[in-house]
């Protein structure tokens, strides 16, 4: 694991994302080079190492969070639960409009919600605010 974390770290602090010569980003090079080298159920065990590490730029999430969506449109499997929970806690969208939200879309197709006429907030739910105290999260609405 932790090879796998340092060759997603090294990915996560490029600066090619805003480079508008190279057309590959950062989540690109994760999910289309890393996800195939050492799998998705070992990405995705390091991308919530990722989320659950406070020292992370909100950058970081927000990459971590590119990748699950690609995930998640490929129809890879994916820990929802985990993924709402820390997606939703790092990104933090509990009060935020749902256009052009990408935790709002992966809660969604996760969770199988109506994109814009869903009342869903992860911080509502049970089940998620018990995962997230499980680590030691707590978050008041």
């Amino acid at each position: 694991m932790d090879s796998l974390l340092a060759q997603i770290n090294e990915v996560l602090k490029l600066n090619i994302d805003s480079n508008d010569t190279l057309e590959i980003w950062r989540y690109d090079l994760i999910y289309k080079i890393i996800v195939p080298e050492s799998g998705w159920d070992a990405v995705q065990e390091a991308l919530f190492q990722i989320l659950l590490d406070d020292s992370r730029k909100q950058d970081e999430y927000t990459v971590i969070s590119q990748v699950f969506w690609e995930a998640v449109c490929d129809k890879l499997t994916v820990d929802k639960d985990r993924a709402v929970a820390l997606l939703n806690y790092r990104l933090n969208t509990a009060d935020r409009p749902y256009e052009d939200n990408l935790t709002w879309s992966i809660t969604c197709n996760l969770y199988h919600l109506d994109y814009a006429d869903s009342e869903y907030n992860a911080f509502r739910d049970e089940k998620i605010r018990s995962l997230l105290a499980g680590y030691g999260i707590t978050y008041e609405l």
